[in-house]
C-alpha cells in the first residue's frame, strides 16, 4: 500500500468502499455528516466498516471525528475527536485541540496547539518548482494529465 492509498482523500474516492450518511447530526458540538469507510473484502456477503469519519458541514467539511472500528465494525477501538477548529486561512480550518480515546481503556490523550498555526508560512509559487530529470513519468492527479519529461 502506497502513502497515497492511506490518505483520506484517496480512500474517499473508492466509491464502492464508502457509505455516506448525509443526514446532519450534532457530534461533539459540530453539525456533521458521516462517511463509513468499508473493507475491500467481503464478510458474509458484505463489506465491513473499518473507520467512520465525521465532517463538519459548517467548516468546509473539515473532518472533526475519526472512529477506528473493530469486531466486524461493531465497536469503536480508537476515537480521535476535534474539540476546536481554527480558521488558518479563508475557508481553511485546522484542528486546534482535541482528544484521542480508547473506549476499553481509562486512558485519554489530549492535544492542543501551543503556538499560532501558519499555513504555507510565506511560501511562493517558486518554492514549488521542481525540475525532474529527463524521462521522468509524471501523473498530475490535480490536472488529470500524464506525461514524460523531455
Amino acid at each position: 500500500m502506497s502513502v497515497s492509498d492511506r490518505l483520506l482523500s484517496s480512500r474517499l474516492r473508492a466509491k464502492d468502499r464508502v457509505r455516506l450518511d448525509n443526514v446532519v447530526r450534532q457530534v461533539d458540538g459540530f453539525n456533521t455528516i458521516r462517511a463509513d469507510l468499508l473493507t475491500h473484502f467481503l464478510y458474509e456477503g458484505s463489506r465491513l466498516v473499518y473507520m467512520r469519519v465525521y465532517f463538519s458541514v459548517d467548516h468546509g467539511y473539515t473532518p472533526v471525528k475519526f472512529e477506528h472500528m473493530k469486531g466486524r465494525g461493531l465497536f469503536v477501538a480508537l476515537s480521535a475527536n476535534v474539540e476546536f477548529l481554527e480558521e488558518v486561512a479563508k475557508g481553511v480550518w485546522f484542528p486546534n485541540s482535541g482528544t484521542f480515546t480508547v473506549p476499553c481503556s481509562d486512558r485519554v490523550s489530549t492535544y492542543q496547539a501551543t503556538g499560532p498555526i501558519i499555513v504555507n508560512q510565506g511560501l511562493t509559487d517558486e518554492d514549488f518548482d521542481i525540475d525532474f530529470p529527463v524521462d521522468t513519468k509524471v501523473h498530475d492527479e490535480i490536472q488529470d494529465k500524464k506525461y514524460t519529461v523531455k
